[in-house]
């Protein structure tokens, strides 16, 4: 599979995106059951930034869903309002579509992968996250994940361009303890 292919099919034009990967010297059905298993209380980190981004609703006496870091984090996106696009031997795709910059998040609840394909309402912005699995000649798989993020209109590119200049450097730090704690539960 070419690097963003699965992400082509759901999110192919997006004005925001970030690229991580890592090797990892495991079976390939070892990093399969590793990238959906990982755990928030597997990633230093995690409990850290998800509490600074809740923090101003917090603050403000808002909702802000609670993460559960004993769940699978692909299972707590899930039941956030994440949808699941694909879930493939090589891959599996996460969708969500809310307005991010709100202190809520303001997800909007999506019926399954074709509202998320045929939404377009200008003033939110739409996202697609993805690992893929690939394997390598010398036995190892290469892991690679992808965030893309689509804003609908001149309005949620402005307001997501700001909120993405400052969540940005957390999101990366995130993604890459993620792809550390699939290596080390892909590994043991």
């Amino acid at each position: 599979m070419k690097d963003g292919g699965t992400l082509d099919r759901w999110l192919p034009e997006y004005r925001h995106n970030e690229v991580h990967e890592t090797v990892i010297a495991a079976p390939l059905e070892e990093v399969r059951r590793a990238v959906r298993g990982v755990r928030g209380r597997e990633i230093p980190f995690a409990r850290p930034l998800f509490f600074l981004r809740a923090l101003p609703a917090r603050l403000l006496g808002r909702p802000f869903p609670d993460r559960d870091h004993d769940r699978p984090i692909l299972d707590v996106a899930l039941a956030g309002g994440f949808i699941l696009l694909a879930n493939e031997p090589d891959a599996v795709v996460l969708g969500v579509v809310g307005r991010f910059w709100k202190l809520s998040g303001s997800i909007v609840r999506l019926a399954g992968p074709q509202e998320f394909l045929e939404f377009q309402e200008e003033g939110y912005a739409k996202a697609a996250m993805d690992f893929t699995l690939t394997p390598l000649e010398d036995g190892r798989i290469r892991v690679r994940t992808e965030t893309r993020i689509l804003p609908l209109g001149p309005e949620a590119a402005r307001r997501f361009g700001l909120y993405w200049s400052i969540v940005h450097p957390g999101s990366a730090i995130l993604r890459r303890m993620w792809l550390r704690a699939i290596r080390r539960r892909a590994s043991r």
